[in-house]
């Protein structure tokens, strides 16, 4: 800080000295430049101006040692417009993220791939991988309507063009498993608790396109999870059992998904060099090859297991035998919940050769999955009832099961093959899928695992479904727009290492005791907006979202429908800053002191 002195022309033709205290800063640009902290009048209007400028140098000192100075700035009329450029808007939230993305050390990977690969770019793939990621998490949006958006970024000069991005696609797709290799050494960096047991599961993305590609590319009308008949492909994810993702690939949308696990699992264990793993999936994945194969190489498994139908039926006399469950009932005597467990022999092919292994079998009941079973076939009992009373039953619907066709001659009442049908309902059928209300069986292979430890082991497969649920709803990996193998693989690729970044973001804020949604955090990081006035930010208020009430019920925090007076973002705002240790509270603050907070945001995970 220093006094200036400008000599000002009055309306009278006297000429004053006017006295102010002004410090320097550098602009968003670099550029130094001046900015007045304090105004003092003309000198010569002073009684004693050396005593005045003496008051002002004594002063200065004051100024300097106050963390927060007064600030005074003047507009003009063409700064104060609407448009004008000092109120343009930038987000500061994406550092947040952004630290993250750096402690995973992906710039140096990029920059070091495309030395190696001795590309001559005039552009960064570095750059767009990073630019691209982070919208990925806070715009979701198609690459061209993402590139719109190069400026919004604070402290960022990104200059490439949406050719640049097209033509970086393909160099990202050929770093498709070296990548996912280097982003997991810096998970382990970050997270030391190695796990033996890892979860994998499959799901599928749309492309909205009528007809399938070639063999040879993903593009292929198969089982949709949505229920859609556009081509899809496939994504068989890995998750740690801190619910990280560990590792992807895809797939033709026509690839069954209990085909993909042995290849990928056995990719999973040489590239980080694990000696034994347990695989924990559902009974999509639970075929009697996968069973032989996992426990041919000597690891393990927990899977679901069907009760219904032939595959499920050497399960029945157990199921429905009282014998050996472990009952709790309410005070009427009710059954809430049981269980039962037992050693089961059965026979593999190992090394050409039958053997007989041994697995242990959980078989449980829950009153509450059973009354929720009982409620969805009463609405498909409707359902059917209506598609018949309207002759609409030829189309097939999930409640169509429940519709009995007879195959008759209309004219002699005999039954035939290929003749027209009559219907009704089928309450064989209705009654039959009513005796496994509430039943559910898990097998494994480790057999010191205990009832509790199952439960507890399989139950954090839910966490691969929630993924999935973020990866559809949050960021957006579908519908996919591109048509090309390799700009398909770049684009999961950048959509993976949002999704890591995301759950590494909820890892970190658990650990912190903090659990906010993607959804939540996303919330929040799109609302730290600023603005540089004359070296002065202008942070955005982060808030107007009125939160409800809690209260306690059944063990755990449910909302009602008041609200309790204060602000859901500010307080997942404030939430954050505590797990970032990053407490900073201006509406306006000099952009030197800004660029210091903005500049302390980094990431590490807090241990016990």
């Amino acid at each position: 800080m220093f006094i200036k002195y400008e000599k000002r022309k009055r309306n009278n033709g006297e000429i004053l000295t006017y006295v102010s205290v002004v410090e320097g800063y550098r602009d968003i640009n670099g550029k130094v430049k001046q900015r007045r902290i304090k105004s003092y009048g003309a000198l010569e209007n002073q009684e004693n101006p050396d005593e005045f400028i003496r008051k002002i140098e004594e002063e200065i000192k004051i100024l300097e040692t106050q963390e927060n100075n007064r600030i005074e700035f003047t507009l003009t009329d063409d700064e104060n417009k609407n448009n004008s450029v000092i109120n343009k808007e930038f987000n500061y939230g994406y550092k947040y993220l952004e630290a993250i993305y750096d402690e995973l050390k992906i710039d140096e990977f990029f920059d070091s791939f495309q030395k190696e690969s001795k590309m001559k770019s005039e552009y960064s793939v570095s750059e767009i991988f990073k630019f691209l990621t982070l919208q990925r998490i806070l715009n979701p949006d198609s690459k061209r309507a993402t590139t719109q958006k190069l400026t919004k970024f604070y402290n960022k000069d990104l200059n490439f063009s949406l050719d640049d991005v097209y033509r970086s696609l393909t160099k990202i797709s050929n770093t498709f498993d070296s990548l996912q290799t280097h982003l997991r050494a810096g998970v382990d960096r970050l997270i030391k608790n190695k796990s033996e047991r890892i979860y994998y599961d499959v799901t599928n993305y749309y492309f909205e396109i009528d007809f399938n590609d070639p063999e040879e590319n993903f593009r292929h009308k198969g089982v949709s999870k949505e229920h859609r008949l556009d081509p899809i492909i496939g994504l068989g994810l890995f998750l740690d059992n801190n619910g990280i993702p560990l590792r992807f690939n895809i797939f033709n949308g026509n690839t069954a998904e209990s085909l993909t696990l042995i290849s990928e699992l056995e990719k999973v264990k040489n590239e980080y060099n694990l000696e034994r793993i347990i695989t924990i999936s559902d009974k999509g994945l639970n075929t009697s090859k996968n069973i032989e194969t996992i426990v041919e190489k000597g690891d393990g498994y927990v899977f679901s297991q069907i009760l219904r139908g032939k595959k499920g039926k050497r399960y029945h006399e157990a199921l429905f035998s009282e014998d050996g469950y472990v009952v709790t009932k309410d005070s009427d005597g009710v059954i809430l919940k049981k269980y039962k467990e037992f050693i089961e022999e059965y026979e593999v092919i190992i090394d050409g050769k039958k053997t007989i292994k041994k697995r242990k079998v959980f078989i449980y009941y829950n009153i509450n999955d059973a009354l929720r079973a009982r409620r969805k076939r009463y609405e498909k009992i409707l359902k059917a009832q209506k598609a018949l009373k309207n002759n609409a039953y030829g189309i097939e619907h999930s409640f169509s099961k429940y519709i009995k066709k007879e195959f008759i001659n209309k004219k002699t009442g005999e039954l035939l093959k290929d003749v027209a049908s009559s219907t009704g309902l089928d309450i064989e059928k209705i009654e039959k899928d009513e005796m496994f209300d509430g039943y559910f069986c898990l097998i494994t292979s480790e057999l010191d695992y205990d009832y509790k430890k199952v439960r507890e082991v399989y139950h954090q497969l839910s966490e691969i479904e929630d993924t999935f649920r973020i990866t559809k709803s949050n960021l957006l990996f579908r519908p996919v727009y591109h048509f090309k193998k390799e700009n398909i693989k770049a684009h999961f690729l950048i959509c993976y290492t949002a999704l890591l970044i995301v759950r590494l973001m909820q890892y970190k804020l658990k650990n912190d005791s903090i659990n906010l949604s993607v959804e939540r955090i996303v919330k929040v990081l799109n609302m730290m907006n600023m603005q540089v006035i004359k070296g002065i930010v202008h942070l955005k208020y982060i808030g107007g979202q009125l939160d409800f009430k809690r209260f306690e019920s059944d063990g755990s925090i449910k909302f009602n429908n008041h609200f309790d007076g204060t602000d859901q973002i500010e307080k997942d705002y404030n939430l954050i800053k505590i797990s970032f240790n990053t407490p900073f509270d201006f509406a306006y603050v000099k952009i030197e002191n800004f660029n210091r907070y903005f500049k302390s945001i980094k990431f590490h995970i807090t241990t016990a």
